[in-house]
């Protein structure tokens, strides 16, 4: 795969206006899509087994699973 075939796109965070990349919103992580040939890197991952989805809450986030137990 060639660079040509690789996107990075900055999308909009769902934390509250004025607090993206503060310790508020995801840690200061900012939010952004990969795409490869056009095709979501994440759902990709998910797909084949190798991620899976987490989405908070409102107020909570799931528990995360211990990839390294198996």
């Amino acid at each position: 795969m060639g660079a040509s075939d690789v996107a990075l796109a900055r999308v909009a965070c769902s934390c509250p206006p004025g607090t993206e990349g503060t310790k508020s919103c995801n840690h200061g992580r900012l939010c952004g899509t990969l795409r490869a040939d056009g095709r979501d890197v994440g759902a990709i991952l998910i797909a084949e087994g190798l991620a899976e989805a987490y989405a908070c809450g409102a107020t909570s986030c799931p528990k995360r699973r211990d990839w390294c137990a198996g």
